[in-house]
């Protein structure tokens, strides 16, 4: 299995947490080393702009520097994706996980194949009370007129964790975000443009549409006891940084 973390430090504090980039690096070692036991014969890769490589070169971990001075906040996330399509076996499981989210046990996923993708929850709550505003704007540019996939949806995916072994979904989701990434740039000031929630808008939701066309299944691994995921402000408080500190230490 391969698996790959991001980390673009650039956005580190600008996702609804108040922790420093060295909270935020710990908090990434806590969760590689955790993976580590607990996917022993795992490939693990993280993409990283050079400001974080120094970090983790001692980490027995594949390390990809990418140039993050153009990305938009999750951006890096789907170069990771491209990474593992194009350095990866065709038949080849990614995992792809965001540095907040930490393992306790393995996630039993024997029956995923090629029509099945597992991740981590469904956002339509967040979609309506963050999402939605900037998904109307959007909608309101035409967008339709050049992808047909930017509708409402019925769910919405979070990408903390995802887990899929089909590289022709992936390739199809990533033509489709750089089609509403592009629209968006070319429609939108820079203010809206490099808005984050704007940003995971679009790869939420440009994800979820793809697994609908597609008509792949989907579980949301929501109610496993395997990992937490520690999103936004979740972060925000002594007792989290402590804990990375503390697990860093042993």
């Amino acid at each position: 299995m391969d698996i790959y973390y991001s980390l673009n430090t650039t956005f580190s504090n600008n996702v609804g947490n108040n922790l420093s980039n060295i909270d935020i690096i710990n908090m990434y070692k806590v969760s590689i080393n955790r993976v580590k036991r607990i996917y022993p014969n795992s490939n693990i890769t993280i993409l990283l702009d050079s400001n974080a490589h120094k970090y983790f070169i001692n980490e027995g971990i594949n390390i990809v520097i990418t140039n993050c001075t153009n990305l938009l906040f999750s951006e890096i996330k789907i170069k990771a994706i491209e990474h593992w399509v194009v350095n990866s076996n065709i038949d080849s499981t990614l995992m792809l996980i965001d540095g907040d989210v930490l393992f306790n046990s393995k996630i039993d996923f024997n029956d995923i194949d090629k029509d099945f993708i597992y991740c981590e929850h469904d956002e339509i709550s967040i979609f309506e009370s963050h999402y939605k505003q900037y998904f109307n704007e959007i909608l309101s540019k035409n967008i339709n007129n050049i992808s047909k996939i930017f509708v409402k949806p019925k769910f919405i995916t979070n990408m903390g964790l995802v887990i899929i072994n089909n590289k022709y979904i992936m390739l199809d989701y990533i033509k489709n975000y750089y089609t509403i990434k592009n629209f968006v740039a070319t429609n939108f000031g820079s203010t809206d443009y490099g808005n984050y929630k704007m940003n995971m808008l679009i790869e939420q939701l440009v994800l979820t549409q793809t697994i609908i066309s597609n008509k792949l299944n989907i579980k949301f691994l929501n109610n496993t006891n395997s990992y937490v995921h520690y999103y936004g402000t979740l972060k925000n408080n002594v007792e989290f940084v402590n804990m990375i500190n503390e697990e860093l230490s042993l």
